[in-house]
């Protein structure tokens, strides 16, 4: 580790990772680091910290989501991920 900061934390029971500590020289993710060892379990969502990204940026794109998640079924549906050729757009749980 390059400073006294922690990378791995956890919040909400999802793990977090302080992007700040990769400023310096490039660690790179090798296969012992934690993000590493994250991304290759099943379930791969965790909190970022540490990163540059414009705050209103993250409150728009957060307004955005909820006013898509807010629409009747039928309105996301139009974009479903089945639709895709690239399996990407809208989901429904299960």
């Amino acid at each position: 580790m390059t400073s006294g900061k922690t990378l791995l934390k956890t919040k909400a029971s999802l793990p977090t990772f302080d992007l700040s500590r990769f400023r310096g020289p490039p660690e790179g993710a090798a296969p012992s680091s934690p993000i590493f060892a994250t991304c290759s379990m099943v379930t791969v969502f965790f909190y970022l910290t540490g990163h540059v990204v414009d705050p209103k940026l993250i409150e728009n794109v957060m307004t955005t989501a909820k006013r898509f998640f807010a629409l009747p079924l039928e309105e996301k549906l139009k974009i479903e991920m089945v639709k895709s050729p690239y399996f990407r757009g809208y989901n429904r749980a299960g």
